[in-house]
């Protein structure tokens, strides 16, 4: 890999500008919020990222919400109608991409902003010449098939197989991933390259002081955070049951949960889970605030004895990244993901299990001590630039290689 990579950077040394590397805003419908973190994570990292050789460039819409240009300040941002759904270039779009297999008009537009590689974005059909790289966030159909349609089966794979073949490297964030995807990738398997995310806190988003946020949110005494969607996966039920046993047991912890409140994929889930909580008398242990800004959820992880995250699946849990840059305590689920992860300062836990759960919140919650938990958060603070760096300089590699790749 050193190799290419030394032949780009000869390739590009005499150019004036950094390579463009775009990203094209698939997150018009914002419920997917770790996802959305995840990009502008990627994109503020390797901004920060000294002796850059690529720039990365947000791709919108020309109808998109205003307010993602604040959000995505840092970086170049491109507007284009293109991807604007009913737009007469949108359906001119669609008919040359049937017509010819290619997308043409944004090939074009591409062209016009110097974006040489796209990233994270599909991809422009097998005749482009503008290379790409394709992110799979995870392979939760494959284990938790249960969870999908016949239909959305299919089309993740239909997907999987068109991101292989269609894509100069493929992208994912974990090993474990990694190894799920090699199996019936073929001669594709050596286009799979692991990125494991580390996440910035969008480098220190102003956070509320405590007293604010406990006034905001009503707050009284300690309490865990489970700062996960309310999707089924997700597995906040284990928690629910192993509040359930502490409090028949006499033991009192108080979890708050932000979030969003609806799973599409199971309309039901929340209301069946919400009357869990009503039915067992839980409602001052268990309170969901719904989803919160982003600065909010920062101070109330800061403010928490520890961070939860019980999930049955994750590609690379945003959560627990977070508490491992904030340096908190994590009680998480020990499906093989949480165990790559590997926060320092994890408590792990049988995720089907609710008696190992409870066994869990009770250690954070007897064991915290605010004193070696703010040394905590300062080591994590320190180690933090050294480990963003490393992650910034993983993803430029990969994009020098999908260039270089495309060149040989």
């Amino acid at each position: 890999m050193a190799g290419r990579r030394s032949r780009i950077c000869r390739l590009v040394s005499g150019w004036c500008s950094l390579i463009r590397v775009g990203f094209i805003n698939i997150f018009a419908v914002r419920e997917w919020l770790g996802g959305l973190n995840y990009l502008r994570n990627l994109l503020l990292a390797v901004c920060g990222l000294e002796n850059r050789t690529i720039e990365p460039v947000f791709i919108t819409g020309g109808a998109t919400d205003p307010n993602i240009e604040d959000e995505f300040s840092f970086a170049p941002i491109v507007r284009t109608r293109a991807l604007d759904r009913g737009h007469p270039l949108w359906c001119l779009r669609k008919v040359l991409i049937h017509a010819f297999g290619s997308d043409l008009v944004l090939r074009g537009e591409l062209k016009r902003n110097d974006i040489a590689v796209l990233s994270h974005s599909g991809d422009l059909g097998l005749a482009a010449h503008i290379p790409s790289i394709a992110w799979i966030p995870d392979l939760q159909h494959r284990h938790l098939p249960h969870l999908f349609s016949d239909q959305d089966l299919a089309m993740r794979e239909r997907n999987i197989a068109r991101a292989l073949e269609a894509n100069s490297r493929v992208i994912v964030s974990s090993e474990t991933a990694a190894s799920h995807l090699r199996c019936g990738a073929g001669e594709n398997a050596d286009k799979i390259r692991v990125l494991r995310f580390v996440s910035g806190l969008l480098h220190g988003a102003a956070a509320p002081p405590r007293n604010v946020l406990q006034a905001r949110y009503q707050i009284k005494g300690r309490f865990l955070l489970l700062p996960n969607q309310f999707w089924a996966h997700k597995n906040h039920a284990v928690i629910v049951d192993a509040l359930r046993q502490l409090n028949d047991d006499g033991t009192r912890v108080s979890v708050l949960a932000t979030g969003l409140m609806r799973d599409p994929r199971q309309p039901a889930h929340v209301t069946e889970l919400m009357d869990k909580v009503s039915g067992h008398g839980l409602t001052e242990l268990f309170r969901p605030l719904g989803v919160v800004p982003y600065a909010d959820m920062l101070g109330l992880m800061r403010d928490a004895v520890a961070v939860i995250n019980p999930s049955l699946f994750e590609g690379w849990s945003s959560s627990v990244e977070e508490a491992k840059s904030m340096g908190k305590v994590v009680v998480l689920s020990d499906i093989p993901v949480h165990v790559e992860q590997a926060p320092g300062r994890g408590i792990y836990f049988d995720p089907h299990d609710a008696s190992g759960a409870a066994d869990a919140l009770v250690k954070a919650w007897s064991d915290f001590d605010e004193v070696r938990d703010q040394a905590a958060m300062s080591e994590a603070a320190r180690q933090l630039p050294a480990r963003l760096s490393a992650f910034a300089e993983n993803y430029q590699s990969i994009v020098l290689e999908a260039l270089d790749a495309s060149r040989q």
